[in-house]
């Protein structure tokens, strides 16, 4: 559905040569987009809707027009620039149909832009499709039935719009029945909810409206069927929402708007080096940002519509890519300056200042602490110099720092506090001269914003739109775009209950091990073995995702977007589902091991314990395994037996845990972490430690029962008892190291 003139889709996608919205039938493999004059080859006579059911009138073919000339292929090309101009309705049809080899029903429908009322006595309709086309040989199956779906002008209804102008194929079906939230295939007409014609029915949030209709004529058209059907019911949902226009290859809303849409499958034009991005093992690193910057530049030079002056055009490079390139740092505006520069082409969008600042900004998604530090200072010294930085717009501002204005959970006060701490701009409240959206403007809707969601619940602020909060605090709308990369750091300002220790666990920049436990709860909550509950779980926003997990929302250390845009990418590419978990799954396998000798598992329980103390004494076992880094179905090599035994099964780690918890106990720990050693080893084992000698002294602490006790401990018989309980043989070596 791009208005690109140069794009070259399959045959399963939407033919838009005239800027409309006409599904193409996924079995015609002649290019889509072939010339103006390459007709298909008429049929002898209209083929019936049914022999049992009425049959529409058909008209007459209207004689096609001789364009075998340069004068034809002129009035073509001025007639589609003109049309383009003129908006047009968009909205679904969807009609019954059969797999023959499955015998099964399949969602066949298509996005049309051609549908206008006719008669309002009866109510009557009209609207047409591209010959051939599987949508509508199957609505002459059906004996002309077929439903009308009209969506709402949001990028919901966009997005359900653009899941139907793929032609119909396997992969097509997959990507409805994946997306579209609620889709009724009705079997019988007994059924609840059933509908004469038996079409499937969309009942997502975003569809405001559905009528049932039956073809009464068919009208061909040069290499098109203009059919006109009677309106036998309409289903109204009690909103009162303008529907979605289709103008100049976009969609928009009444008032002129564009919406965004980002469609799940990259389409067809994007070369396949982009899509590597995926295959990072883990999340992207400094290599792995400059190769997407280069795989981006190639499409670009290779797709000369993305360098058009305006938004537009960005916006279709940004929603064409794999995953946004804002989250990874990257500049699209002056990676497309670039490539004209490269190109030797004229570059006027772009200001002389922003011509020489890098693609890759230094700043960008979670930082950490000593990056915003880091930041902070720079801003410090660049305000110092001019204090007129901080009248550029943000964005500007921010470029100059080479900071991406996403930053996550970053916001202007973050740069103003440490600036009016060190005396370098007056207190808040001072009205700049500059543009409405610079950080002194910023700073002051924010802290509007902050007093306002402290008056709200929770529950409505999760739920509540950026856009809709900022406009009931009297803010500008168009500063939303600043603070929606932010909104997990304010919920946590303005509703500290809901982010307490308590319920979570893990906050801060993130170690290693903390990020293994984070990925595997992730993917434990996505639940991707399970179609229906991974189809819900993945609506969830990834921030939330992770205060579900007990994960403070605002961490940094590692790249979540990443992970949670790579599994539904796995989802989106992934034929069959019985295939995708095994691939989520598979994830795992980058940061988790399988196989470990006897003296792998001891080095690590170690590590774990020394490191992360209280972790050991409240983490489950597949949490600690994965801070281990084990798998949960890892096996390990243990001395004296045959077979290896399950790390995760029985009383093996949690006895290597309890083992070190009671060597670490008052060695190196702080007084916290030895009272919680002590209490652990006391509910789980009923046992109690002995103060090595010194520690008393050090800390005061006295046992568990308040008595003081001499450096004598019974470690050895300890460890010689647990190991004994797990068949391990102890070595005389490991015993001489004890008795040391």
């Amino acid at each position: 559905m791009r208005s690109d003139p140069q794009h070259e889709p399959s045959a399963a996608q939407t033919e838009d040569v005239y800027g409309f919205l006409e599904e193409v039938d996924s079995g015609d493999q002649d290019n889509t987009r072939r010339a103006a004059n390459a007709q298909p080859e008429p049929e002898s006579e209209p083929q019936p809707v049914s022999e049992s059911g009425p049959k529409p009138e058909v008209q007459e073919t209207i004689a096609d027009i001789d364009d075998s000339n340069p004068e034809i292929d002129a009035l073509r090309s001025s007639v589609r620039v003109v049309m383009r101009n003129v908006p047009s309705s968009a909205a679904i049809v969807t009609v019954a149909c059969i797999d023959p080899e499955t015998n099964k029903r399949i969602p066949v429908g298509a996005a049309i832009s051609s549908l206008t009322t006719v008669s309002m006595d009866p109510p009557m309709i009209s609207f047409n499709l591209k010959e051939p086309s599987k949508t509508l040989s199957a609505i002459r199956e059906a004996n002309g039935l077929f439903r009308i779906h009209i969506t709402s002008a949001n990028r919901g209804g966009a997005s359900i719009v653009e899941l139907f102008t793929r032609g119909n194929d396997a992969a097509a079906y997959s990507k409805r029945r994946k997306n579209l939230k609620r889709l009724w295939m009705p079997r019988n007409k007994k059924e609840e909810s059933q509908s004469e014609s038996l079409a499937p029915q969309i009942w997502d949030d975003d569809v405001q409206a559905a009528m049932e209709c039956r073809v009464t004529q068919e009208i061909p058209v040069a290499d098109h069927v203009i059919l006109v059907a009677k309106i036998s019911s309409v289903h109204k949902k009690d909103v009162n929402i303008p529907g979605i226009l289709y103008v100049r290859g976009a969609y928009t809303r009444v008032e002129g708007t564009q919406i965004a849409v980002h469609t799940a499958t990259p389409p067809v034009e994007i070369a396949q080096e982009v899509q590597t991005l995926w295959d990072c093992p883990r999340f992207p690193g400094e290599e792995d940002r400059r190769q997407y910057v280069e795989h981006i530049k190639s499409l670009v030079k290779s797709n000369k519509s993305y360098m058009e002056p305006g938004k537009s055009s960005i916006k279709r490079l940004a929603s064409a890519l794999p995953y946004h390139p804002r989250a990874l740092g990257i500049n699209l505006y002056i990676l497309v300056a670039e490539c004209k520069r490269e190109l030797g082409l004229p570059n006027p969008q772009l200001p002389a200042s922003q011509m020489e600042m890098p693609i890759l900004n230094e700043f960008y998604g979670r930082i950490s602490p000593a990056s915003r530090e880091k930041l902070i200072d720079r801003a410090k010294k660049l305000v110092s110099q001019d204090i007129g930085f901080l009248s550029l717009q943000y964005g500007a501002l921010m470029q100059h720092l080479s900071a991406s204005n996403y930053l996550k959970d970053f916001l202007p006060s973050d740069i103003m506090r440490p600036l009016r701490e060190a005396g370098l701009v007056g207190t808040i409240g001072y009205q700049s001269k500059g543009t409405d959206n610079d950080i002194y403007k910023l700073e002051q809707i924010e802290n509007n914003l902050v007093q306002y969601l402290r008056t709200l619940e929770f529950s409505e602020v999760l739920t509540t739109s950026m856009d809709d909060l900022l406009r009931r605090c009297g803010a500008d709308v168009g500063a939303a775009t600043y603070f929606k990369s932010s909104r997990s750091r304010l919920l946590a300002m303005t509703h500290p209950k809901v982010y307490n220790r308590d319920t979570l666990d893990i906050s801060g920049h993130v170690n290693a091990a903390e990020e293994r436990v984070i990925i595997r709860r992730l993917i434990h909550f996505l639940f991707p073995s399970n179609y229906s509950q991974y189809r819900k779980n993945r609506t969830v926003d990834p921030n939330e995702m992770l205060r579900r997990i007990h994960v403070h929302p605002v961490i940094t250390g590692m790249d979540i977007e990443f992970l949670v845009a790579k599994i539904e990418h796995l989802f989106q590419s992934t034929q069959r589902f019985i295939d995708f978990a095994p691939k989520v799954y598979g994830l795992l396998d980058n940061w988790l091991d399988k196989r470990l000798e006897w003296f792998e598992l001891q080095d690590r329980v170690k590590q774990f314990v020394h490191n992360m103390p209280l972790r050991a004494t409240t983490w489950d076992t597949v949490d600690q395994m994965a801070a281990m880094g084990i798998h949960q179905n890892a096996k390990v090599s243990v001395p004296g037996q045959e077979w290896p035994q399950s790390v995760g099964s029985g009383a093996l780690l949690a006895t290597l845990v309890a083992k070190e918890l009671k060597n670490f106990y008052g060695t190196t720990g702080t007084q916290r972490e030895n009272m919680a050693i002590a209490k652990f080893l006391k509910d789980a084992y009923d046992y109690d430690v002995h103060p090595k000698p010194g520690m008393m002294a050090q800390s005061g602490v006295e046992g568990m029962d308040g008595v003081e006790r001499d450096g004598s401990s019974s470690g050895s018989e300890m460890r010689e008892a647990m190991l004994a309980n797990l068949n391990v043989d102890i070595s005389k070596r490991d015993r001489k190291t004890d008795s040391e």
